[in-house]
C-alpha cells in the first residue's frame, strides 16, 4: 500500500480482502514526508500486521517493518 494515500489506504485492504486473503501487508514510500499512519488502524481493525516498508525505489530499500522503530519515529518530534 502507498502510505501516503491514508484512509484510501484502509478502503484498499477492504476491497482486495473481497478478493483475496491478505496475510501481511507491505507499506511503500515510507522515505517521504508520510508518516504511515495507517498502518495501526490497519493492523487493529484487520489484525494484519504490516511485514516490509518500502523506503526508496530499489530493492534493496524494502526492509522488515520494526514496530517499535515506526512508533519511535512517529512520534519523534525532529521528523
Amino acid at each position: 500500500l502507498d502510505s501516503t494515500s491514508g484512509k484510501n489506504a484502509i478502503n484498499q485492504i477492504s476491497v482486495f480482502q473481497e478478493h483475496l486473503k491478505i496475510n501481511g501487508i507491505i507499506l511503500n514510500k515510507m522515505d517521504g514526508s508520510a508518516k504511515g499512519g495507517a498502518a495501526i488502524p490497519i493492523m487493529k481493525k484487520y489484525g494484519i500486521p504490516v511485514s516490509f516498508i518500502g523506503i526508496g525505489e530499489k530493492i534493496e530499500d524494502i526492509e522488515v517493518f520494526k514496530l517499535d522503530d515506526y512508533l519511535e519515529g512517529l512520534f519523534d518530534e525532529k521528523n
